[in-house]
């Protein structure tokens, strides 16, 4: 059986041997799955944390804000030129040094042209 070292409603640290510590802290028996990253003091013993589901209103403002910068990125490629297009093709796939390179630029060119498709499926003009 290990101990565990509490502090407050802290779990401060495991061990199997006791040593001298502050008043302000105390050892109390405790499971050797115990650590302090896991489990937590409730005044009474050594209970697991609880754990803490993400707000669902935190996930829907990140993609909201993917899309935005996705719909920003798509209006900007939309509105190249003819040239602009080329030079983009040129900087970015011809001269892609490696494997790795060209992959995450017909990833990118790929998006472009899924998030393209997308609004065009929805019936919107992203100009």
């Amino acid at each position: 059986m290990k101990r565990a070292l509490i502090k407050g409603l802290a779990v401060c640290q495991v061990e199997l041997q006791d040593f001298p510590v502050a008043s302000s802290f105390f050892w109390t028996d405790c499971a050797d799955n115990v650590s302090p990253e896991t489990h937590q003091w409730d005044g009474a013993q050594i209970v697991a944390k609880p754990v803490v589901q993400p707000d669902p209103r935190v996930a829907l403002d990140v993609a909201e804000a993917a899309v935005v910068q996705a719909d920003s990125q798509v209006v900007t490629f939309l509105n190249f030129s003819p040239t602009q297009l080329d030079n983009w093709v040129d900087n970015n796939i011809g001269n892609a040094a490696t494997l790795a390179a060209l992959k995450t630029t017909c990833s990118t060119a790929f998006k472009v042209l899924g998030r393209i498709t997308l609004a065009a499926g929805r019936g919107r003009s992203l100009r």
